[in-house]
């Protein structure tokens, strides 16, 4: 299974999920940054699940 996530670059999420983790607010253009990434890897595990 992690490997699986390592192949759908999950890894571009994980600094995000970590920096958010951390902070008190977002900047509106980090959370974008984080919303267009998640969009991506969700994209490509429904691509990997089909």
């Amino acid at each position: 299974m992690l490997t699986m996530f390592k192949q759908l670059n999950v890894e571009a999420v994980i600094p995000f999920l970590e920096t958010f983790e951390l902070s008190k607010t977002i900047e509106n253009n980090d959370f974008i940054a984080f919303k267009k990434e998640l969009e991506k890897f969700i994209k490509t595990l429904e691509d990997y699940i089909n």
